[in-house]
């Protein structure tokens, strides 16, 4: 689940107890994530900044850093350029 892919494993339960999934995603807003016992601030933002690169279908959102830790990208290639390594 995108959840898990983001560091955010811990949510998954009550997103799913919820219904929240696909669509419903961004139209989740702070109080929302609240409700779904997020109250880490940090958290709402990695939430927000994860869903923000989904939606503009950035592979980048779900990219592994080498220990295999998720971390965000700050650099936006394109796909061809990260098929061809250039």
């Amino acid at each position: 689940m995108w959840l898990d892919l983001s560091g955010l494993s811990e949510y998954r339960a009550e997103f799913m107890k919820q219904a929240v999934s696909g669509a419903e995603l961004q139209d989740l807003e702070t109080d929302d994530l609240t409700d779904l016992g997020m109250i880490k601030m940090g958290h709402k933002k990695r939430f927000q900044r994860r869903l923000k690169l989904l939606a503009h279908g950035l592979q980048s959102a779900f990219e592994l850093s080498e220990d295999g830790s998720s971390e965000d990208s700050t650099s936006f290639s394109s796909a061809s350029e990260r098929s061809t390594g250039t």
